[in-house]
């Protein structure tokens, strides 16, 4: 599909009621760009945390958080 086709189908979809968004906003990079910070942050500091070290153990996952990281790995 090329650039003609995609706009022609977003045009349709827009005029259903639907939006189609072609590109994601700077905003948008922005927060994708700060959630990815984050969360590096919040794995760098469990990988030291014994409370995170006791919720892998329990969960069985490698990538579980206790809840002070988990919390910090959302954004809350």
């Amino acid at each position: 599909m090329d650039r003609r086709e995609a706009r022609r189908a977003a045009a349709r979809l827009r005029a259903l009621g639907r939006q189609v968004p072609l590109e994601r906003s700077d905003q948008e990079r922005l927060r994708q760009a700060q959630q990815a910070v984050r969360t590096e942050d919040t794995y760098q500091a469990a990988a030291t945390c014994p409370n995170c070290a006791h919720a892998r153990q329990e969960a069985g996952d490698p990538t579980a958080l206790c809840p002070v990281h988990l919390a910090d790995a959302l954004g809350c």
